[in-house]
């Protein structure tokens, strides 16, 4: 039980690790993201689309 935990938790640890290595490289074409955001922030609600930006934000700062 406790190695299946473990293969668990390193799944999910290398699977957080892929997405915030591709929003690190997404930080490269910043204004690309952000005029895409602008273009499709009629369908996306403000609360999810600030909480978007500072994720991306943080991967930045973080991996910078």
């Amino acid at each position: 039980m406790r190695v299946l935990s473990y293969n668990n938790a390193t799944i999910a640890l290398s699977f957080f690790n892929l997405v915030a290595t591709f929003f690190f490289l997404l930080c490269g074409h910043a204004s690309l993201y952000n005029r895409y955001l602008s273009a499709s922030s009629r369908r996306l609600s403000s609360g999810f689309q600030s909480w978007y930006n500072g994720y991306v934000t943080d991967k930045c700062f973080e991996r910078t």
